[in-house]
């Protein structure tokens, strides 16, 4: 376990570090209910599909987690890639001079999007159904935005998850970068709010499209709720999401609650493409 991180490790493998809430009546539940799903439905890794030791993640093996390749001290404070090793905490890097991200003052993410365990993970979140694989990743993203000050102060904070469409969220049947968002909420002990932001029209997938087509793709995609903005002037928003590649749909999303008069915006996701 040398190879991972120590707070991949202890998400992972730890058996006391299981997902926290600030509510005892809850912790107590989601215990009782990951109990029933572990005796009916065994855990298994989510690349590999290994059976996985009871009480401890329910999303990936050791040597899986150990072929991912995490995030950590050596990333880009403003897009959240991983830079060269020993280079620690850079502002700026080959990724935002590729990519560079709009109306976000800072980012953040756990892990680097590429074949293997890693696009098993997000995939698995996004298309496969495993829902529970946000609680790992969830505790994970709580856990680095911690440590990495990518909140300078806990008060006024609000977290707002990336939305779907009405007809992409009843097809998927849950939104993960909302159960993504929940679980950190939770953890940080911090305000969700998953009514401000709205997806308003349906686009083409963006994995499908050039950076360009990206971009155009949002345009105008997104609309904030009128009234609810009125509540959050003055606060900063951490927004979430599952994958981050170019970054058009951060920055659409933070460009909308930017024009709604929203000043400080950060992001973090799981995977950074």
């Amino acid at each position: 376990m040398a190879a991972l991180n120590p707070e991949i490790t202890a998400a992972l493998f730890d058996p006391a570090h299981t997902c926290r809430t600030t509510r005892p009546f809850a912790r107590f539940a989601w215990k009782f209910a990951d109990a029933a799903l572990d005796l009916f439905f065994p855990p298994h890794c989510a690349s590999c599909g290994n059976p996985l030791p009871e009480f401890i993640n329910k999303s990936l093996c050791l040597p899986c987690a150990i072929s991912v390749r995490w995030i950590g001290s050596d990333r880009c404070l403003r897009c959240g890639d991983s830079v060269g090793e020993g280079m620690g905490a850079v502002h700026a890097c080959v990724s935002c001079r590729a990519h560079p991200p709009r109306f976000v003052s800072a980012s953040l993410a756990v892990l680097r999007y590429e074949s293997g365990p890693a696009r098993d993970l997000v995939l698995g979140l996004k298309f496969g159904g495993k829902s529970h694989l946000a609680k790992t990743l969830g505790y994970i993203m709580a856990t680095r935005i911690a440590q990495t000050g990518l909140l300078a102060d806990y008060r006024d904070v609000v977290i707002v998850p990336a939305p779907l469409t009405r007809g992409a969220l009843f097809q998927r049947g849950y939104n993960q970068a909302e159960e993504l968002a929940r679980v950190v909420a939770s953890e940080l002990d911090l305000k969700l709010e998953t009514r401000l932001l709205k997806k308003i029209r349906k686009t083409m997938p963006q994995a499908m499209l050039t950076e360009k087509k990206r971009r155009e793709n949002l345009i105008g995609a997104f609309a904030c709720d009128a009234k609810r903005i009125k509540k959050y002037q003055g606060t900063t928003i951490l927004l979430i999401d599952d994958v981050i590649t170019t970054g058009s749909t951060i920055s659409e999303c933070a460009r909308t609650l930017h024009d709604a008069g929203i000043q400080t915006i950060v992001a973090a996701s799981c995977a950074r493409g």
